[in-house]
């Protein structure tokens, strides 16, 4: 906790956009084969953008 509130930098912000453009390209791939651009979104945002995209490639037999 103290780490946090002494951060001077916002080196983890590289980290999160990164995190959240991964998790919008999921949600495309997610739409492009007929299925919730949001609900892939989240779930790529919650897990991993790398784990959601192999789940949906696993589940959509591609």
């Amino acid at each position: 906790m103290v780490s946090l509130l002494n951060n001077k930098g916002n080196s983890d912000m590289p980290i999160i956009l990164l995190w959240l453009i991964f998790a919008i390209i999921v949600g495309f791939s997610a739409a492009g084969q007929n299925r919730s651009f949001f609900l892939w979104f989240f779930i790529a945002t919650l897990i991993s953008p790398l784990f959601a995209w192999i789940i949906l490639k696993v589940i959509s037999g591609k």
